[in-house]
């Protein structure tokens, strides 16, 4: 779900002192670990999704927000693909990039 996978971005804001204490970021967090401890969840929610995106039998609108999901989920691939890269060829050179944690707050807002 797009949702799940732009927690990705936002994770320097979520992860801020104080974000504790509130019970949307606890909610959030417990999602994506449920989330993410499903193997090939991702695929297989785009799939779901996809599927049930054209099924006649559901309300118009569902679908156009399901389509809609499966649209951000596409665009939301190729940032994290960018960064994963990037990460990499960084991580093996040694650097550090704080540009990075400033570039995924910009992509998260």
């Amino acid at each position: 779900f797009p949702l799940m996978d732009g927690l990705q971005y936002g994770r320097f804001l979520l992860g801020a002192e104080g974000a504790e204490a509130n019970p949307f970021v606890v909610i959030l967090a417990l999602l994506y670990a449920l989330y993410r401890s499903v193997p090939f969840s991702g695929f297989i929610a785009f799939f779901v999704l996809n599927f049930l995106g054209g099924n006649p039998s559901i309300n118009r609108l569902i679908r156009y927000n399901m389509q809609q999901a499966i649209f951000l989920d596409i665009a939301l691939f190729f940032p994290g693909l960018l960064s994963g890269l990037i990460g990499l060829t960084a991580g093996s050179a040694g650097f550090q990039f704080p540009a990075i944690v400033t570039g995924f707050i910009a992509f998260f807002v």
